[in-house]
């Protein structure tokens, strides 16, 4: 168990270490595109981290992350953290260098400030400079992970600057007033952010 301080919280949390994944088409390099992009980023340059692409699953599943299907999700598919966490408390997310052991950004969405729609929003997590090791983990338990360290350039710094969008669902009674569905936070799309082009 490792402890962090989130603001003024001491976070106390596993910290996981997911497998790499398969590489994501980087839409600076003129990719196919697979999915339509907001259309306040349609002139930057983004890297699309999509379900297809999400890494370690097999670490986290034992905390209640899984892959399921949805059909408000991107291809019909999220990263969902289920009833086996707890969903009481606000949400915090950010963005962790794993040899640096530095929080390179982080943000806690209070209850009263989630959408009461049930569907997905994007959220930033600001500006943020990658690491050669690095990762986006959201909820208290880090149970929701995206390991973003083969997206750091060594040959380019420039590249490594960029804007984090997460894209979430929130469902269920613990996050909405009257909801009959089950409680998760669900996670469809990460975008990375760059210059604009």
């Amino acid at each position: 168990m490792k402890k962090f301080l989130i603001g003024t919280t001491l976070l106390t949390a596993t910290v996981f270490l997911p497998l790499g994944g398969t590489e994501v088409i980087d839409l600076t390099q003129g990719g196919v595109r697979r999915f339509p992009l907001p259309e306040k980023y349609a002139k930057s340059q983004v890297t699309d981290i999509t379900p297809f692409d999400f890494s370690g699953l097999k670490q986290i599943a034992p905390f209640g992350a899984a892959l399921a299907d949805d059909a408000d999700a991107l291809g019909g598919k999220a990263l969902c953290l289920g009833e086996k966490q707890d969903h009481q408390q606000n949400f915090p997310m950010g963005i962790q260098g794993r040899t640096s052991k530095k929080s390179l950004a982080s943000k806690r969405l209070p209850k009263n400030r989630i959408p009461q729609d049930e569907k997905y929003h994007l959220y930033s997590l600001g500006q943020v400079t990658l690491e050669p090791a690095v990762i986006f983990w959201g909820h208290r338990s880090w149970a929701l992970q995206q390991d973003l360290s083969r997206f750091f350039s060594r040959t380019d710094p420039g590249r490594n600057t960029v804007e984090v969008v997460v894209s979430l669902k929130f469902t269920g009674p613990a996050y909405v007033e009257g909801s009959t569905q089950k409680n998760s936070v669900r996670l469809d799309r990460i975008l990375l952010v760059g210059k604009s082009k």
